[in-house]
């Protein structure tokens, strides 16, 4: 699992750039046949650059310069080695050429340090780019990107229609008039309710690998929220035997929601449902119930800055997204959030041969495992288990110190309890290990 590589690579890259005179001393220079790799040695410890995948090599930059720019060198090529096999030091170099190798050295670390340089591309809702209450790994693709890319995707709220949120007394000019389009235009509905925009296929995936989602940014995209509760929904429908919805007003500049007088909630954007295809099996799957593939997860944890990875089902791995929430509470128990209008920014990052079973995350203070069931116990069992697996495989323990330290320093929390299957992540803190 990938789940320490980003450090991992960050360090290596730091240490890379504060030592640049030593590295480019001891390049390797020679000639050879495309591609290229690096071999630095700096002083006397070697530093391993990611994957080619990781860098994204295929669509960077730098590595495109070099192609067009190697044959000036004559005898004289860029040889990056993932892993060290030779290193040629202390070369004699002549000057112009040192000077060339200095330039495409730098932009190959600014192209590594500066990931946004992919390709970004933005993904409006509209009638034909979102997906009415599904996932399937027979839906097609609205857009097709690249690992590596970085794609802005618009979504809805499950507020309803917009003739419902000016009844109850939002402002028409506040509701973005793609809401209207997509509940006049889009027919094909079910069996769920989410209305998610996509599907997005990342080109190289493949059953059997792990979509890293590396969720960038979330814009709150309108000053208001809905939350409400219907007959027989929620956590408590006998104690609630009726409908009630109210609209909640947001403060973007505080980050504020003004739930009532003298209660303000703290913002904390997220989206309800990410998820990817599942299983060719599964059919067209209800949007309600999170799974294996993601889907409703209603995960609070998973705000900007923090990074998701679902197991690949289908071709593509089928990305949809929606259901954005401007903040939560665990358990989500009257059935909704702060259901509001956000868009968010991803970068989809493939990794080839990987395998997972239950989607895992992680947060700047955590890694997290999930599980997912009808039944609460078996939830809790999947992502305790889950989380067994990852100190395991990931932090190298024995099996009965990951369920020990399980124990004395994950926290195991309800997610939510309203979807169909509830769902249980376990927080693992990072700070740790050491």
């Amino acid at each position: 699992m990938p789940a320490c590589a980003r450090a991992r690579d960050a360090k290596a890259t730091a240490v890379i750039a504060s030592q640049m005179s030593a590295l480019l001393c001891r390049f390797a220079v020679m000639k050879s046949d495309l591609p290229y790799h690096i071999v630095p040695q700096i002083t006397r410890s070697h530093v391993s650059f990611p994957s080619r995948e990781r860098l994204g090599v295929n669509h960077c930059p730098a590595f495109r310069y070099i192609q067009r720019t190697a044959a000036a060198f004559s005898s004289f090529l860029v040889v990056v080695e993932l892993n060290p096999r030779r290193v040629v030091s202390n070369l004699s170099v002549p000057e112009p050429t040192m000077n060339r190798l200095v330039a495409l050295a730098m932009l190959l670390i600014g192209s590594y340090l500066l990931p946004a340089q992919s390709s970004n591309v933005t993904l409006p809702a509209s009638p034909s780019t979102v997906t009415w209450g599904y996932y399937s790994a027979h839906a097609k693709p609205v857009l097709t990107v690249h690992s590596g890319d970085s794609v802005r995707i618009q979504t809805l709220s499950t507020c309803g229609p917009t003739e419902r949120m000016v009844d109850e007394g939002v402002a028409p000019g506040d509701i973005p008039a793609y809401n209207a389009d997509i509940y006049r235009e889009v027919k094909d509905r079910g069996p769920g309710g989410h209305i998610l925009t996509g599907p997005v296929a990342i080109a190289e995936a493949e059953p059997g690998d792990v979509l890293e989602v590396q969720i960038v940014k979330i814009d709150l995209d309108v000053p208001f929220a809905c939350n409400g509760f219907g007959t027989g929904r929620g956590f408590l429908p006998n104690d609630f035997p009726y409908s009630r919805r109210k609209i909640i007003p947001l403060d973007r500049d505080r980050m504020g929601a003004k739930f009532a007088p003298g209660v303000e909630i703290p913002l904390h954007p997220f989206f309800g449902s990410m998820g990817v295809a599942p299983p060719e099996s599964a059919g067209r799957y209800d949007s309600a119930p999170p799974w294996m593939h993601g889907g409703n997860m209603d995960n609070k944890e998973l705000v900007a800055g923090t990074t998701l990875y679902l197991p690949v089902h289908a071709k593509g791995a089928l990305f949809e997204v929606g259901d954005g929430h401007a903040g939560q509470g665990n358990g989500e128990v009257d059935i909704t959030a702060l259901e509001t209008f956000l868009s968010g920014t991803f970068r989809f990052i493939v990794h080839k041969d990987r395998h997972l079973l239950w989607p895992r995350a992680e947060t700047p203070a955590s890694y997290i495992t999930m599980g997912f069931s009808p039944d609460l116990k078996e939830a809790t069992t999947l992502a305790v288990r889950d989380m067994i697996n990852f100190l395991v495989d990931e932090k190298h323990l024995s099996r009965d110190d990951a369920y020990m330290l399980t124990s004395v320093a994950v926290d195991v929390d309800i997610t939510q309890l309203v979807d169909g299957n509830v769902g249980v992540h376990a927080m693992c803190p990072r700070n740790i290990f050491k």
